[in-house]
């Protein structure tokens, strides 16, 4: 139970654990040019091919959704030009039909793909 003597407390608490790395990490990511190259990042301790593919496929979304398809379609047309040995995480055949149903949804996305 938290009473009033204790709110001041709290939010001391609340403002110590939002600083520093949290506060960093939304940094790294609070614009959509920050997200795709969040999205380009390798994966800590893998080849410099080896994206997260969820991120990726995040950031290409949240471009579409604002209307940046000309940089959605150039991330889904390095990722499918990566070499997508990622048991468990990633195939080409995934990526492939991920970029065709972004294709088949967004017809602006269909044409910054140049289909």
């Amino acid at each position: 139970m938290i009473t009033a003597a204790d709110v001041p407390t709290a939010v001391q608490w609340f403002e110590h654990r939002v600083s520093g790395a949290a506060a960093a990490w939304f940094d790294d990511r609070n614009s959509l040019e920050k997200m795709i190259a969040v999205a380009e990042e390798p994966i800590p301790g893998t080849s410099h091919d080896r994206i997260n593919p969820r991120v990726l496929r995040a950031a290409v979304l949240l471009c579409i959704v604002n209307g940046n398809v000309t940089d959605a379609g150039k991330l889904m047309a390095s990722h499918l030009e990566r070499d997508h040995v990622q048991p468990n995480v990633d195939s080409f055949e995934r990526a492939a039909a991920f970029d065709r149903a972004l294709a088949d949804r967004f017809p602006e996305y269909r044409r910054a793909r140049g289909r």
